[in-house]
This record gives structure tokens, C-alpha cells and sequence, in this order.
């Protein structure tokens, strides 16, 4: 079984509150976002005639971002140290609804966040903070934006960003870097169980220092449409093991790009607990170890590879489920537990 310090270890470790002064009050909102546990699959593809890179993101339901967005009638605009991106969303949202709300676009504001994201660790730390923010901020205006334009703006602030805020009851294929929807397919997630962990929880990756420099093959493209064909395949038909399959694949790709620590160490703990596959963050150190709950012993599968996790140096180990969009709810490892 999952003991809560088992299975949570890292979640306190890397939880986090940013706060600015506080001003006289005239609105307020809260908004909050999930993180994701990296990508199920990244690499180029082929889109208008350009090259650009393409995600499945594995949506990650016990991390997320809170912000809490105070509007003021005069005053400062105030956002904590290390959220800029945030901070920018808010005088965003602002600038574009400041005629229909009459809104002096030159209004303070206070934002303070709370989120359980490491940053630098490829779960979207940044992208769940600025979407958390435009909500917290439409709230406080009493305004409400469909999830395409929320997420058009996020990616405008962010430069490169993973499509959290589209994939509630779908599975999308999205251009990270252009911040378009290339695919999506109507089935979620639904067939997976996740053992994510950390492997290395000591290295900050800078996305923005990764965005613009990939260098894509031709032969990389030709892997990477194979592998979106298995990964495609996999979800239309529920094929846990194609998704699997395309996952590993993806990350191998990846690999004289962005290393992942012990990656072939990881493959081999994931056929010897029977998963059908690995998953890493492309842009940061996380992973996850992929399973089928049809397949049975789920719980007997991850309390092993746990130990054999922690054993070649893996920490913040736990299980989620990614079909699940809401953190609100029974924690992600007792629902593991109720499984065979």
C-alpha cells in the first residue's frame, strides 16, 4: 500500500507562496490550474509548411497553481519575485477588457500565488501559474473566456506552453511552440495509471533556453510521424500498450537532446514491473512509469517499482491518474489503492 509519506514526499517539499503587498480592495477573485507529469509524447512535426514541435501532454491532477487576484481602485500593481509571466497576465487580461468593464487599464492590483510545482522540473509550474492567474482575474472582473482564448493568451506570455487548460475531456496533439491545435482526439486518458517521480530534483531546466533550439532531423521527423501514428492508435482504440509503446519512443528520441537521467535504467524497472511503458518530461526531469488497470496488480506493480525507483536515486515517487482533470476530490493514491 501507499502510505501518504510514501506516496507525497516531495509535494510539501516543493509547495510554494508568493505574495506582494497588500492594497485597498475593490474586487478580488481565485483562479486555480492543474500542472502536467511532462509530455506522453513531444517531437516535430510537419504544419503549414514549417517545422515545429507538437505535445501530448500527461496531465498531472495533484499538482496545480492557485492564485488569488486582488483589484484596486488606485495603487501599485504588485506581483511576487519569480512571477513575472503572472504578473503580465493580469495587466494582459486587463488591457483587453478595460473598455467593455470601463476599467482604468492603469488600476492596481495585488496577485499572490500558491502552488505545489516545482519549478524547473518539466510539470508546467509557470503555465499552471499564468492560467491560474487570467482566472483569478477574470473572476474578480465577473468575466468569463472560453478555454481557447484563455489559452491563446497563456501561450502568447509564455512563448512555449503545454495545452492544460484544453485537455479537459480530450486528448490533443498542439504545437507548444506556435500555440496551435494540430490534432485532438475525443477519448481522454482514461486507460492509464501513472508512477510519477522526479530523477533528478536538484536541476532547474529553463525552458525558455530550450525554445528555438531543437535542431530537428529529417529523420527525427520521420520517427516522430510513426510515433504520433502508435500514439494515435493507441488512444482511438484504447491500446494502452501502443501508447506505451509511443511514449518510450518518444523519450529515446529525446534523449541526445535533453538527457533523462537512468533512462535506460527506467526502461528496464518498467518491463520488469510490467508497465507498458515510460514517459519523461522533455523539457525538465520528471517521468512516469505507465500502466493498464485492466492488466491487474496494479498496486503489487507500483509498490515495486517504488523501491526500485528510490533505489537508483528517484524521489517525489507517487501515483496519479491523468483522465482526472480536478486535484479536488479523494487524493490520487487512494484511488490507486482501490485498485486490484
Amino acid at each position: 500500500m501507499f502510505s501518504a509519506s510514501q506516496t507525497f514526499t516531495g509535494l510539501s517539499r516543493w509547495r510554494r507562496t508568493l505574495q506582494s503587498p497588500k492594497q485597498f480592495v475593490s474586487a478580488s477573485g481565485q483562479g486555480h490550474e492543474n500542472g502536467h507529469q511532462g509530455e506522453l509524447i513531444q517531437g516535430p512535426v510537419l504544419y503549414k509548411g514549417r517545422v515545429t514541435t507538437a505535445v501530448v501532454t500527461l496531465l498531472r491532477p495533484d499538482r496545480y497553481s492557485i492564485a488569488n487576484v486582488v483589484l484596486t481602485h488606485f495603487g501599485d500593481q504588485c506581483w511576487p519575485d519569480q512571477a513575472d509571466k503572472a504578473g503580465r497576465a493580469v495587466t494582459e487580461v486587463i488591457a483587453r477588457v478595460s473598455q467593455q468593464v470601463k476599467l482604468d487599464r492603469n488600476c492596481g492590483f495585488d496577485l499572490t500565488l500558491s502552488s505545489n510545482i516545482r519549478p524547473g522540473s518539466g510539470q508546467g509550474s509557470s503555465t499552471a501559474d499564468v492560467l491560474a492567474t487570467i482566472n483569478a482575474t477574470l473572476t474578480a472582473l465577473g468575466l468569463s473566456w472560453s478555454p481557447e482564448a484563455i489559452q491563446r493568451l497563456c501561450w502568447k506570455i509564455e512563448g512555449a506552453s503545454d495545452p492544460i487548460c484544453l485537455a479537459r475531456h480530450s486528448t490533443l496533439l498542439y504545437g507548444s511552440r506556435c500555440g496551435t491545435l494540430i490534432e485532438r482526439w475525443t477519448q481522454p486518458l482514461n486507460n492509464l495509471v501513472c508512477l510519477g517521480f522526479d530523477t533528478n530534483s536538484e536541476t532547474v531546466v529553463p525552458t525558455a533556453e530550450l525554445v528555438g533550439r531543437e535542431g530537428y532531423t529529417q529523420s527525427e521527423l520521420d520517427s516522430f510521424e510513426k510515433i504520433i501514428e502508435c500514439c494515435s492508435n493507441g488512444i482511438r482504440f484504447r491500446d494502452s500498450r501502443s501508447i506505451g509503446k509511443a511514449a518510450t519512443a518518444s523519450g529515446q528520441l529525446n534523449q541526445h537532446r535533453l538527457p533523462t537521467r537512468h533512462f535506460g535504467e527506467l526502461c528496464r524497472i518498467a518491463a520488469w514491473v510490467g508497465a507498458v511503458g515510460v514517459s519523461v518530461s522533455h523539457s525538465g526531469t520528471v517521468g512516469s512509469l505507465l500502466f493498464d488497470p485492466r492488466l491487474g496488480r496494479i498496486k503489487k506493480a507500483m509498490e515495486e517499482a517504488s523501491i526500485a525507483l528510490v533505489a537508483i536515486g528517484c524521489d517525489d515517487v507517487a501515483p496519479f491518474i491523468p483522465a482526472l482533470k480536478t486535484q479536488w476530490g479523494p487524493p490520487q493514491h487512494k484511488l490507486v489503492e482501490q485498485m486490484p
